[in-house]
């Protein structure tokens, strides 16, 4: 609560996000007291490690704020439901956009850690039939592969699946969704990093450590400076990363995530 008193201000998402005393509070009254009161009720006969976690004997009726400082397996906590009964305030999809080497896949990486969000990286999708080179690209395929992206994502809204993140998309592509993704049907949240100083994005592309094979600086460049040019699309949200650490970034794209819900 220190937080607070040296801020002097209405506890804001800032704020809170600093009190994880509290966070855990809440999450652990809601794992006793779920708000779907029908959800399975267990408790272990004795003690057991699963997927890493120690679970005492009959302690599921104790209130212990500690367990939820280590990452758990998504359906172990289930406070606001799952499946197609879960919140209705959370988003469908989350498309992270951006020129190569503005950082969309380690954001990506790090979220899936963080929040063990389903995490797409489309050009994954491309490599079941292009070669080691991806000498064989063509048009044609970057279209089925986004086929199959969109039957994808369809069908993990039909296991009630929410905040699927997708990244690597072809940038002209984020105009096309709603032909895809009816706004009557599916929420989606557009976040595209951008990059203002070409000299950075360029050091960042040619980054010996760089997950990506994709060395093309100019390239990267030309793609950044379009998507700063061009006007917003629905849903979309642009994020200035230019000197921002990849947790930083995390922390402000999961800020714009919190202030779109709210909306929803």
């Amino acid at each position: 609560m220190e937080s607070i008193k040296n801020t002097m201000k209405y506890p804001d998402y800032d704020v809170v996000a600093q009190l994880p005393h509290m966070d855990m509070f809440i999450s652990e009254v809601l794992r006793m007291h779920p708000i779907d009161n029908s959800a399975v009720q267990r408790r272990a006969t004795d003690f057991i490690t699963m997927q890493g976690n120690h679970i005492q004997k009959d302690d599921s009726y104790s209130f212990i704020l500690e367990r939820h400082q280590t990452k758990r397996y998504p359906m172990s906590y289930i406070a606001f439901g799952a499946g197609p009964r879960s919140c209705i305030g959370m988003i469908d999809f989350i498309f992270i956009a951006g020129a190569p080497g503005s950082g969309k896949t380690s954001v990506c990486n790090l979220i899936n850690e963080e929040k063990s969000w389903v995490s797409i990286d489309f050009g994954c999708l491309r490599v079941f039939h292009l070669d080691r080179q991806w000498s064989n690209t063509s048009d044609e395929e970057e279209r089925m592969s986004f086929e199959n992206l969109i039957f994808i994502l369809k069908n993990y809204h039909r296991y009630g699946y929410k905040n699927v993140l997708v990244h690597d998309l072809r940038d002209e592509r984020l105009a096309q969704l709603p032909n895809y993704l009816s706004h009557d049907e599916y929420n989606y949240l557009i976040i595209t990093f951008i990059i203002e100083q070409d000299n950075i994005l360029k050091e960042r592309v040619l980054e010996p450590t760089r997950g990506s094979g994709f060395r093309n600086f100019e390239r990267a460049i030309e793609v950044n400076r379009s998507v700063k040019q061009r006007v917003l699309v629905k849903n979309e949200v642009r994020l200035n990363n230019t000197k921002m650490t990849v947790e930083e970034t995390v922390e402000s794209a999961l800020k714009i995530v919190e202030k779109f819900q709210k909306k929803l």
